[in-house]
């Protein structure tokens, strides 16, 4: 069949239209992708963009942003830079970047006190904060992120950690001490300090939260006078609280424990889904579900709880206490010793749920001021952020959420950034000996084999 003249032509302009159509096409896509930018990361630990948490954080932050990037003019130097603060600036358009070669501003970078070529001087409201690359020469989004935390937060506010009757320190390297949640409070913009009530015998004015972690000796009756009347005048507090087992107590406490209603329970909470965890010791109490507060709102991560007692609330006029962590109903508080087989005694131990932490609030208003929401924190076990435990599942974010609602920051709950996980794959000698073998002499070998068999099967057929 022979196609005429007519048809002929037909198909030749149908084969000019569909090209001209497909290059219309193409120019319409290349132009958009100038105009218009989408990217998607598809890698397991999101190497190539910034968490959901930093994303909120930068929505949150009014005003410009200005990074000044003091790198020499290299493309291996800059380039890095340019591509890690673009996912930035692609979560808030008013963040700019600039690049300045230290080497034409000697006097700037001494000013600065600049040390690393790649330096980045990030600037907010007034307050300025410094971040060098890393080792690798990058530069990790917990790093950017807490210093844009640190920015915003500025002030001169302070978490006050009580001591003198071997409390827990948040500056400690004991398995009991507080040191690595101390210094996560501290990279996100948080002042720590010292405070011994017996030399100072009062509270600094400029402190925004007092913590109690686990005295293990009674306050000096003026020490406990100065705490009760701290909170009395609308002090936040944070009260780490340990288990009664006749040793600790309440270590001169009792009347800052009436001021708030509340009281400690005799006794350590079993639960015997502590062998979940793999644990022998039942004394780990598991809690993956809250009660309504301001801190566990979208909090959904699992925290353990070690030796951990239970609270009990009373009402105080004035005050709205509620409980945020509980322990699951087949938990109970054990007053007799933890060995051996044990087991709920109705008539001695307390079945669960046992509440674990509570959170107060009251409307407190000094004299000539405007009222303001006063705010306390109490659990009954301090263990659950000592550095043994922090790592177990959300307790470190937990940690972070309720400071930061106690230091009045609200917009920093659940804010807590994590580091991007280690992509590198680690091979002992052997493996890698075995790999190269494989790939450099048996597959090579084996193709040749195969070559050589298809070869000869085609001869002889």
């Amino acid at each position: 069949m022979h196609a005429d003249r007519r048809t002929k032509l037909h198909n030749r302009a149908q084969g000019i239209i569909f090209h001209a159509l497909l290059a219309a096409l193409s120019i319409a896509l290349a132009y958009l992708s100038t105009r218009y930018l989408a990217e998607l990361d598809w890698t397991a630990a999101k190497r190539n963009s910034i968490s959901a948490a930093t994303v909120e954080l930068l929505q949150r932050i009014e005003g410009p942003i200005a990074i000044t990037a003091y790198a020499t003019d290299q493309p291996a130097r800059r380039e890095p830079i340019t591509k890690v603060i673009g996912r930035y600036q692609a979560a808030k358009p008013d963040l700019t970047l600039v690049f300045v070669d230290p080497n034409t501003v000697p006097d700037k970078v001494r000013e600065l006190g600049l040390t690393s070529d790649g330096t980045l001087v990030i600037e907010h409201a007034g307050r300025s904060e410094n971040v060098a690359p890393d080792f690798r020469g990058g530069y990790p989004e917990s790093e950017l992120t807490n210093a844009l935390q640190r920015l915003v937060r500025g002030g001169e506010r302070y978490l006050a950690f009580l001591e003198g009757h071997g409390e827990r320190r948040f500056d400690g390297e004991a398995n009991h001490d507080l040191g690595g949640f101390g210094r996560l409070l501290s990279e996100r913009g948080l002042k720590l300090t010292h405070l011994n009530l017996a030399s100072v015998q009062r509270v600094p004015d400029n402190v925004a939260v007092v913590v109690v972690a686990g005295p293990q000796s009674d306050l000096l009756p003026l020490e406990q006078k100065l705490l009760t009347e701290w909170v009395a005048k609308g002090g936040n507090l944070l009260w780490l609280g340990e288990p009664l087992d006749g040793k600790k107590g309440l270590r001169g406490m009792g009347a800052l424990a009436d001021l708030l209603g509340l009281r400690f329970l005799d006794g350590v909470i079993v639960d015997p889904r502590a062998q979940v965890l793999g644990s022998p010791d039942p004394r780990l109490v598991i809690v993956d579900s809250y009660q309504p507060a301001p801190f566990t709102k979208d909090f959904a991560l699992t925290t353990v709880w070690p030796l951990a007692t239970g609270i009990e609330l009373a009402e105080r006029e004035g005050w709205t206490a509620r409980p945020f962590a509980q322990s699951l109903g087949e938990a109970w508080l054990e007053t007799g010793k933890v060995e051996g087989v044990i087991a709920l005694d109705p008539g001695q131990d307390r079945a669960g749920p046992v509440t674990l932490g509570v959170y107060l609030t009251r409307e407190h208003a000094a004299s000539g001021d405007a009222p303001r929401e006063q705010r306390v924190v109490v659990t009954a076990d301090g263990d659950f952020l000592a550095d043994q435990f922090a790592g177990n599942g959300g307790n470190l974010d937990l940690g972070l959420n309720i400071v930061s609602w106690l230091a009045q920051d609200d917009s920093f709950i659940n804010i807590n950034v994590k580091d991007t996980p280690d992509a590198t794959l680690a091979l002992d000698e052997t493996t890698h000996l075995a790999i190269a073998i494989g790939f450099l002499l048996l597959l090579p070998l084996l193709l040749v084999a195969a070559g050589v068999t298809i070869w000869w099967r085609r001869r002889r057929s």
